[in-house]
This record gives structure tokens, C-alpha cells and sequence, in this order.
């Protein structure tokens, strides 16, 4: 039985070495293509190591980990945030999340299992900083190729997933490659210092490797456009230097010498760009013209001015558990800033990793999550790594907590703020820890081992360990897996003469939560493609509407004090030209969120389409007098007034936009009351989201402006590639082509 024991506790191993990887997994065949990939990859193997872990306590003390401080903390935080969740607005989403963010409470338990795992199986190691000094070279591994294929897309041999001035690798997003990239800059830095000090193999290659790959992750960094990584990157930086040239009295004076005037360099440097950043140099780099944006005040381009008050005055209705994790949306509902019409439409983060914990947790799980970085410190401090790794470790959580400030988590940083946690723990001097060779020996020839568990203990654990593992990984990852597949599948198909429903049935009949709102989501996008392709079956078509009805009720049902689950719901109805179906969920969504302009204008724009313009004018005059510079106020409001017959009132507000006033009077006057109302929708300000901007294509089309519905589907098209095929198809639809075979 010493030989099972053995072969789990490798297994265990094995698992946690390959948890690096997940930032290669990314699979195009999915919804949500590189987040799912690659949380359910690191789910599965943390499943692994932990399950591992357990049996090998159960059949020997030697693993068990020691409740300190810093576990207690990591516990403690998986607590509240599960207590947070089950009495926050919505349990269910904040345990599972969705498919675009699977995070959730889910995602806080596997962290806390990979801590447990990484402790009691990493730290039974007899040197176990030498372990981890072999993990992080992995890690730095994979990094090092997520860095080159970064490169790659510099110099145009491999696409960009989304802007083309923002490399994302394989992580399909700049913000998150980032974060990536700094938590290994930091990590490279200080195997630098211990390969500086020989006490790795090839250290003498190793010491000049490790500066190279900070500088390309730095570079990197760079090339990802987020500010708020680069602060951090900066920040930690000038905190480890700040730390080695004053408290490093046992390093040598020209060294530390060097550290300050490296920070006089950065603060140099610093000053000199802000003194520049108005320079045509600057302004027309569109990477340079990012950072030169940082501003406290200019909101038209921070939506955290916005969003960070939302989230304080949020806290204040739930103070001590918070709303529980994933429904900062209803904060931003409840609470939401009609100044905000130039922003995104829709803010699930508070854009601010405290804030977050503190509308997710409350003030506990806010001082919670602090704690975590404040026991790391403490742990690094009094860790017995030399001064150097000490400082560089201390800059690597300056960073983390900067890049904290102005951005959520997401797995990249929780991966590498929990590792750090677990390697401090298992540093801790006393530890005791049995050699090697008493790990791969018989348990008979150890003097003190415990005597080995009988056979039916074995069998029994053995059978838990099996049943356990498989149900974790096919319950909370593979059906989400098979749904991401199948709805991926359908959604390539909706353009075809026949599309795949069966795909999209096959998705909704696995019917897991956390992908439930995203196959819903994209079904109904198809539908309204479906319906407007005159190649498609009517009968098809109606099998299509008739699902999506079903679907948007379900999506109600589990959101029903969501405005954006009627907003979307009135939308689909709106495109499809069922305006009179429409109509409820829009009112509804009004109520729900009455500040919000976007949601107005579009119930404006569906009582105008019904001729219901005594029921628009109250609307568009509350807005005209609250939000008169959002761009389509004025447009519709003078469209809806020369419609009424008030065409005194309707010069008056289109007084400083005599062509719309022109082209409004004459569509108007020739009978075509519709094409005028379309006029509105050139007011509204284009939203990346490419929902958003399909449905303005939808509109420009049936108005008869197919080269202006054109130019938007290019426009989703350049934004978004992964959508090539769908919009070529509707591009070809809309200059009246054939339709794409299937």
C-alpha cells in the first residue's frame, strides 16, 4: 500500500507543476474561449492536487498542514466570502458566476484548495524552497512563451484577439496578459538574487536569463497598454529599490547608492513624460496616448470616477456581508450616474479589487482580503530569504496591491497572489519535514512512522478520492465545457440556410447555470439573424422565436430585478420588429433603472415604432431638461415633436442641428415618418459591445441604409475577428448575395 501512498503523493506533485500552464489553454472552440479554458483547466488539476492531498493525510499525519496565521486568514476568507454569497441578492451567481468571468465563490474554494494543497504537499518536501524554486521556473517557463507569442503579434505573426495596438497572447486580453506579466517580472527578479548567490543549478546561465525575461515581461507590460499594471510594475519596483537602499545596512554603500538613484531615474522619468504627454509624439502613439490619459478628473475617459462612488454609497445598504460576489450590477443599477451615458452601458466591477471585496464581502470581507497582503508581507519579512529576494518580494505586493486600485481580480493575480501566500508558509523556519528518502521508502524501515492503515482504510479512500474527483470535475467543469461547445458550434451556424438548433437544444438541455445566461445571450442574437434571412425556412424561424420567448422568461426568472435582462429582452423583441412585445419588458426595465438614459431613448424609440408618441413626449421632455447633451435627446425629441404636429417646439430644440430638423421635416411630410425616427439612431453613441452595435446595423438596414449598416458590421468585424464569419455572412446578406452554404 506504501506504493499507492507514493503514487498519489506524485500525482499530487505533478498536478501542482502543471497549474503553470493554464496560461497556454485557450481552446476557439468555446464561448468565452480563454477564461473558461483556462479556469477549467486550473480547477481541475487544484481538484487533483487537493484530493490527493487529502488522502495522503488520511493515511499519514506527516502531511497535515499547521494552522497558522496566514491559513487561518485564507480560511477565514473562503468563509466569508461563501457566507456573503448565500445571503447576497443573487446565491446562485455569486457561487458559480458565468462563463465570461467563472469566478464566483467556485473559484475562491479551489484558490483556498490550492493554498491547502500546495502547503501540506510542497511542504513535506525536506528543502522545500528548492521545490518551489523549480515551480517558479516553470511558471517562468510558460511565461517566457506566453511573452514570445506577445512578440509575435508585435511584429505581425500572430493576430490579435481584440484591438490591434494591445497584444493579449494567449490570454485574449490585454488587461489580463498584464497582470500575468507583472507577478513574474517580480518572481524573475528574485531568482535572480538567488541565482546571484549560486544557489541554484546554472546559476551562472540563470543569473543573466532572469533580468532578460523581467525585461521582456516589462516590455511586454508595456505593449498591453494597462496603466494600471505599469503603475504597479513602476510602484513595486521603486518599493524595492525604496526598501534595499534604506534598510540594507549589511549591503555594500555603492549598492545601495545604485537602488536610490535608480528610483531618482523612474521619478525622472515619470516627470518628464506627464511634462510631454500633450506632444503630437505622444498623442498620435496609440500606446503612449493611453498612459497620457491618466487622470483623476478627466471622467470622460475613467469610468471609475463614476463607478467608485456608486460602489461606496452601494456599501452602505449592505455594510457587513456586502451583496455577495458578482452583483456589483445591481449596485451599479441602484445607484447609477446619469453622466455615465459615454460609458460602457453595463459595469459588473467596481474596476477596483477593495471596492470590489467591499460590495462582494462587506467591511469582513473587505478586511479579510487586506489581510492576505498584509500577512504576506509580514511573512516575507520574516522569512529567512536574503535581503535582496526580500525586497524583491516586497515590490512584487506593492504591485499586485497598485494594479488592485484600478482593476478587478481575475486568475492570473489570484494564482499568484495565493502561490506567494503558499510559498511563504511552507518557508517558515521550524517546519518540520521528513527527507526524501523517507518518502519513497517503505513506511516499515522509518523508525517513526506511523503504522500503515489496513487494507480496507486504503480501499475506502481510495473509492472517496475516485468518486469525489470525478464528480468535481464532470458537475463544475466538464458540462460547463460541453454547453461553451455546443453553443460556440450553433453560433457559427446562424448565418447559414441551416442552422443548427439542435446545437443550441443540446446546450440548453445540459442546463448548467454558470452558461446558462451565455448560450441565452447568443441564441438570441441568432434568432434575430435567423428571422431576418429570407433563405431560412419559416418554420425554422419560428422554432427559433419560440425558444428564445422560452429562454428570455427563464432569464427573467433567474434575474428578475435585473433592468439589463428586460433591457436585452425588449431589444430582441424591438429587432424582430415585435414592438408590442417589447414595449412591458422596456417599461419594466425603465422602472427598475429609471436614470439611465440608454434604456429611455430605447423605449422612446419603440413608442415612436408603434406610433405611441403621446407616451414618448413625456420622456424625451424629462430628458431634454435632465440629459440634454446626450447625443439622441434632442434628436428625438424634435423627431417626436414634428410628428405630434409641434413643429414651433421641435425648431426650437433642433435649432442647433438644422440638417436633422431638414431631413426629419421631409421624411415626415412624404409619409416616411419610420426613415425619420431611424435619423435617431445616429445620435446614440456607439457602444463596443457588439450586441450594441449590431442591432444599430439591424436598424440602418431596414431603414434602407445599407451602406451605413455595412460600415458598422465592418466596424464589429475589426473589433472583434473572432466574429469574422457571421458578419461576412450578414455583410453579404446586406449587399444581397448569396447566402453562405452550410
Amino acid at each position: 500500500m506504501q506504493k499507492l501512498t507514493k503514487t498519489v503523493f506524485w500525482i499530487s506533485v505533478s498536478a501542482l507543476f502543471l497549474i503553470p500552464l493554464y496560461a497556454l489553454i485557450f481552446d476557439t472552440a468555446l464561448l468565452a474561449p480563454f477564461v473558461t479554458s483556462k479556469t477549467v483547466y486550473f480547477r481541475i488539476l487544484v481538484e487533483v492536487a487537493f484530493i490527493g492531498w487529502t488522502f495522503l493525510v488520511a493515511v499519514d499525519p506527516k502531511y497535515r498542514i499547521k494552522f497558522s496565521a496566514t491559513t487561518i486568514i485564507v480560511t477565514v476568507f473562503a468563509i466569508i466570502a461563501l457566507v456573503a454569497d448565500l445571503f447576497g441578492v443573487q446565491p446562485l451567481k455569486s457561487l458559480l458566476s458565468n462563463l465570461d468571468r467563472m469566478e464566483g465563490w467556485i473559484l475562491i474554494i479551489h484558490l483556498w484548495a490550492f493554498y491547502i494543497a500546495s502547503v501540506g504537499v510542497l511542504g513535506s518536501f525536506p528543502e522545500s524552497r528548492k521545490i518551489w524554486h523549480r515551480l517558479f521556473n516553470v511558471s517562468l517557463a510558460v511565461a517566457a512563451i506566453v511573452s514570445i507569442y506577445g512578440l509575435f503579434q508585435i511584429w505581425g505573426w500572430a493576430t490579435y484577439h481584440q484591438l490591434s495596438f494591445r497584444i493579449d497572447a494567449s490570454f485574449g486580453n490585454a488587461d489580463y496578459l498584464a497582470i500575468y506579466l507583472l507577478f513574474h517580472a517580480f518572481i524573475a527578479a528574485c531568482m535572480f538574487f538567488i541565482a546571484r548567490e549560486g544557489k541554484l543549478k546554472f546559476s551562472s546561465v540563470l543569473k543573466w536569463l532572469y533580468p532578460l525575461l523581467a525585461i521582456i515581461f516589462v516590455f511586454d507590460i508595456y505593449e498591453t497598454g494597462d496603466r494600471g499594471v505599469l503603475l504597479g510594475v513602476l510602484i513595486g519596483a521603486m518599493a524595492s529599490l525604496i526598501a534595499f537602499a534604506i534598510w540594507g545596512r549589511n549591503k555594500s554603500q555603492k549598492s545601495r547608492m545604485w537602488a536610490g538613484g535608480m528610483v531618482v531615474i523612474i521619478l525622472v522619468g515619470g516627470i518628464v513624460f506627464w511634462s510631454v504627454r500633450n506632444t503630437s509624439i505622444v498623442k498620435t502613439n496609440p500606446l503612449l496616448g493611453r498612459f497620457a490619459q491618466i487622470s483623476l478628473t478627466n471622467a470622460s475617459d475613467q469610468g471609475r470616477l463614476f463607478i467608485w462612488p456608486m460602489a461606496l454609497k452601494g456599501a452602505t445598504a449592505h455594510p457587513l456581508l456586502g451583496w455577495g460576489q458578482e452583483n456589483f450590477n445591481y449596485v451599479f443599477d441602484s445607484n447609477y450616474n446619469p453622466s455615465m451615458y459615454g460609458q460602457e452601458p453595463w459595469f459588473d466591477r467596481a474596476h477596483n479589487g477593495f471596492l470590489d471585496w467591499l460590495i462582494a464581502g462587506g467591511i469582513l470581507g473587505l478586511l479579510v482580503y487586506v489581510s492576505l497582503y498584509v500577512f504576506l508581507i509580514i511573512n516575507i519579512w520574516k522569512s529567512s530569504l536574503g535581503f535582496s529576494e526580500k525586497c524583491a518580494f516586497t515590490g512584487l505586493v506593492v504591485g499586485l496591491i497598485v494594479n488592485a486600485m484600478f482593476t478587478f481580480d481575475v486568475l492570473a493575480n489570484y494564482v499568484g497572489l495565493f502561490m506567494a501566500l503558499a510559498f511563504f508558509e511552507t518557508d517558515k523556519k521550524g517546519r518540520e519535514a521528513p527527507a526524501i528518502e523517507q518518502m519513497v521508502q517503505p513506511i516499515s524501515s522509518q523508525s517513526s512512522a506511523p503504522q500503515s492503515p489496513s487494507v480496507p482504510k486504503y480501499v475506502a479512500l481510495s473509492v472517496y478520492a475516485v468518486v469525489f474527483l470525478v464528480f468535481m470535475v464532470y458537475e463544475f467543469n466538464w458540462r460547463p465545457i460541453i454547453v461553451a461547445s455546443y453553443g460556440n458550434a450553433a453560433l457559427d451556424t446562424c448565418s447559414y440556410q441551416y442552422p443548427r438548433l439542435d446545437l443550441f437544444e443540446k446546450a440548453f438541455n445540459v442546463d448548467t447555470y454558470v452558461a446558462n445566461q451565455d448560450v441565452r445571450e447568443n441564441f438570441h442574437s441568432c434568432t434575430d439573424i435567423i428571422i431576418s434571412n429570407p433563405s431560412v425556412a419559416t418554420t425554422t424561424k419560428q422554432a427559433f422565436y419560440n425558444i428564445s420567448v422560452n429562454q428570455i422568461q427563464k432569464e427573467i426568472n433567474d434575474a428578475p430585478n435585473d433592468p439589463r435582462s428586460y433591457t436585452d429582452a425588449g431589444s430582441f423583441f424591438d429587432q424582430i420588429g415585435r414592438f408590442s412585445q417589447a414595449e412591458p419588458f422596456l417599461v419594466k426595465a425603465r422602472e427598475l433603472m429609471p436614470g439611465k438614459e440608454t434604456i429611455s431613448i430605447e423605449l422612446v424609440l419603440n413608442y415612436l415604432y408603434q406610433g405611441k408618441v403621446s407616451q414618448a413626449l413625456p420622456i424625451l421632455s424629462q430628458l431634454y431638461q435632465t440629459s440634454p447633451d446626450y447625443g439622441p435627446v434632442k434628436p428625438a425629441y424634435g423627431i417626436a415633436l414634428l410628428i405630434s404636429k409641434d413643429a414651433l417646439l421641435a425648431s426650437k430644440v433642433l435649432s442647433d442641428d438644422p440638417r436633422t430638423l431638414a431631413l426629419a421635416r421631409s421624411y415626415i411630410f412624404s409619409g416616411n415618418a419610420v426613415r425619420a425616427i431611424t435619423l435617431i439612431q445616429d445620435f446614440i453613441p456607439q457602444s463596443g459591445d457588439p450586441n450594441t452595435l449590431l442591432q444599430r446595423a439591424r436598424v440602418l438596414y431596414a431603414s434602407g441604409d445599407v451602406s451605413g449598416s455595412i460600415a458598422v458590421l465592418r466596424q464589429i468585424e475589426g473589433m472583434y475577428p473572432q466574429f469574422k464569419v457571421q458578419v461576412d455572412a450578414a455583410i453579404n446578406q446586406a449587399e444581397g448575395s448569396t447566402t453562405p452554404k452550410y
